[in-house]
């Protein structure tokens, strides 16, 4: 399982990376959105198993919003989705089973698929169109150093559970694990963006609060599963299961570090 998952994130990696430095917008752009979609549609099964054309409707209004959100009010769209990471936090502490009912209500399908995909997208789109594909690579490496440094950590020497009613798995000491190989690539990404001065330390700090908060994506995404009684959002990837699995904390960093780039001008 370990040699498959090295595998398909070996692909991941190499795509992303290329698709980065070597596509033009336009096609960068229309890749993140048929990701973006296929995470939608993930969390639709989720939301109603077995229901085709319900299935359908969120995903033409996910695509919808996306369309006006990118033409008429990107960045805020990126705010509105940062807020909204910012307070997930307070969710996940009152998470309960019979939170169920909430969470999947129709008006909060429809609100939880807009707020973590539509700025997700937008965040993406804006990162590559105005800071450049080295900066969007440095948030990619970021939140792929934090969970392989959680995943091992977790795995080696993972005894005290994170959140127990959320997931099974996740520790304490895999979080510190995914911060302190994420510090590295905060450190090195601070270098070769030739961040210094104060703003160096304030680099260091806003990117530590990311690298947290692309954990809070995981658990936001894992209390989905759990009310819905999944366990991968899909199969798509070969033992990562689906898209969603995979973007999940990049749902929650993305937009949170564009924001930060901007209004402190890294």
């Amino acid at each position: 399982m370990l040699s498959l998952r090295i595998l398909t994130a070996s692909v991941l990696i190499l795509g992303a990376v290329l698709g980065i430095f070597y596509l033009p917008l336009g096609a960068f752009n229309v890749i993140v959105a048929a990701m973006m979609l296929m995470g939608a549609w993930e969390l639709a099964e989720m939301f109603w198993a077995n229901n085709l054309k319900k299935q359908l409707v969120f995903l033409a209004v996910i695509l919808l919003v996306t369309v006006l959100a990118f033409r008429y009010f990107a960045l805020w769209g990126i705010s509105c989705g940062s807020v909204w990471w910012l307070c997930v936090p307070m969710i996940l502490a009152r998470y309960t089973k019979k939170m169920g009912k909430l969470f999947f209500g129709t008006l909060s399908r429809y609100s939880i698929g807009i707020l973590v995909f539509v700025p997700f997208f937008l965040a993406m789109s804006l990162l590559q169109e105005q800071f450049g594909p080295k900066y969007l690579l440095y948030i990619l490496v970021l939140v792929w150093a934090n969970d392989i440094g959680a995943y091992f950590a977790g795995t080696f020497c993972g005894k005290t559970l994170l959140a127990p009613a959320i997931s099974p798995k996740k520790t304490w000491e895999g979080v510190f694990g995914g911060l302190v190989l994420g510090l590295m690539v905060i450190i090195c990404g601070g270098f070769l963006l030739n961040i210094h001065g104060i703003r160096w330390f304030l680099w260091i700090a806003l990117n530590i609060v990311i690298s947290l908060w692309s954990v809070i994506g995981d658990l936001f995404e894992s209390m989905l599963k759990r009310l819905a009684q999944v366990k991968d959002s899909g199969s798509l990837l070969p033992g990562h299961g689906g898209i969603f699995d995979r973007i999940d904390s990049l749902t929650a960093a993305v937009p949170l570090f564009v924001l930060a780039v901007i209004i402190c001008g890294f």
